[in-house]
């Protein structure tokens, strides 16, 4: 029983699941998806309100795994006990299908990003070299997650460090090209500044609006502990890393966003 339970996975391991699933690619994009619709207080509006709503989702599940800490196998245990067994079959059927697609928009994602490397090979992402890539990887992370749920969490620890690093570096380097002036112009990105390629991006409400577009898709991931409680430790850490992982997740898309904007203004 003891070794049972040192294999199941802590705060940290759950962490470490939740950051690369909810940043993924999208947080490379978010500079410029912002920017193109909202000025810098439109965005942090956005950034309140998305953060407001998607607390609430984080704060059910916390509520519900303190209720229900019984409740270890996933999402549609929740639905199953609150409206019956058919809305927990179609809870656990669609999400199912949801986590085939995003698999097939990363193996995607991949083979284009791979394709600047090697120009010509994966082009576009879904020739023949891209699908036989993509097969090959899913097929070994599907043997390593079979293989056991500790080794599927170092390998997304490293993913988590590796991606938290170049948005580290990203941020960092923001900070140092950091022009007080560009930053604090066309704050309301109400103007059209010829000079600037600054365009008129509409009233405040339609701002917040446009990037809540943006924002509220990149949380995608949030309730990975959730789903992964069966393998967690105790329902505590599920709480943890779930409440842990959302904070760090908006703290690095706002500093992202926001921070660029210090360095080219909205055009």
């Amino acid at each position: 029983m003891a070794t049972k339970q040192a294999k199941k996975l802590g705060t940290i391991g759950l962490i470490g699941l939740i950051v690369p699933a909810m940043i993924g690619g999208g947080a490379y994009d978010l500079p410029q998806n912002m920017a193109t619709n909202a000025g810098l207080i439109g965005q942090l509006l956005g950034w309140a309100v998305s953060g407001a709503i998607i607390w609430c989702l984080v704060y059910s599940f916390l509520f519900l795994s303190k209720l229900r800490p019984n409740f270890t196998s996933g999402l549609y245990m929740y639905a199953e006990d609150g409206f019956g067994k058919f809305t927990g079959f179609f809870v656990s059927w669609g999400y199912w299908i949801c986590e085939c697609f995003a698999n097939i928009t990363y193996s995607v994602l991949l083979a284009s990003t791979l394709n600047s490397f090697f120009p010509g090979v994966f082009k576009g992402g879904n020739n023949l070299n891209a699908i036989i890539l993509g097969t090959v990887i899913l097929w070994l992370m599907t043997a390593l997650v079979l293989h056991g749920i500790q080794g599927a969490s170092w390998v997304d620890n490293i993913s988590t460090a590796v991606i938290l690093l170049s948005l580290v570096f990203f941020i960092i380097s923001m900070i140092f090209v950091f022009n007080p002036h560009v930053f604090t112009t066309n704050v309301m990105g109400n103007e059209s500044i010829r000079h600037l390629q600054d365009t008129n991006l509409g009233s405040l409400f339609h701002q917040i609006k446009d990037t809540m577009m943006v924002t509220l898709w990149v949380f995608g991931g949030v309730e990975g502990a959730v789903v992964l409680s069966g393998d967690a430790k105790s329902q505590k850490n599920v709480r943890n890393a779930t409440k842990w992982g959302f904070i760090i997740c908006l703290i690095i898309y706002a500093a992202v966003s926001v921070l660029a904007l210090g360095f080219r203004s909205y055009g």
